[in-house]
């Protein structure tokens, strides 16, 4: 039998279209899109669209091709309130949890708990 979905397992499945986001930067997205905790200087600076402060920020070991597709993945998949600029930013984490919520399940970046309920179901016929 196959592990039943998670409500957050539509945020990762988000990134199987092509978009090659480490793991751990992944994790770092889904604390800032769904949880709504702020970010550490270089995602800022990326979720902003300052990609000079992001490069000034950047540990060495980042590749460019890594945070170009981030970039596409806020640009094509993200709620489009949460990047863009540092007033964005801000504006993003002054939410509540419950409209983070509400936000990304409108964006199918969550699943629902019906859609989960029915995936076990499912599962176990």
């Amino acid at each position: 039998m196959n592990n039943p979905k998670k409500v957050e397992d539509a945020f990762y499945e988000s990134f199987m279209s092509g978009y090659r986001v480490s793991e751990e930067w992944q994790k770092e997205l889904y604390s800032y899109v769904v949880l709504g905790l702020p970010p550490g200087g270089f995602h800022t600076a990326v979720y902003a669209g300052d990609l000079m402060m992001a490069a000034a920020k950047s540990h060495v070991l980042n590749d460019w091709q890594n945070i170009s597709s981030m970039c596409k993945w806020l640009m094509n998949v993200a709620p489009r309130q949460c990047w863009g600029s540092y007033e964005n930013v801000e504006a993003w984490l002054k939410l509540s949890p419950a409209e983070h919520k509400k936000i990304c399940l409108e964006k199918r970046l969550l699943y629902t708990e019906q859609e989960v309920v029915w995936n076990i179901i499912k599962e176990k016929s």
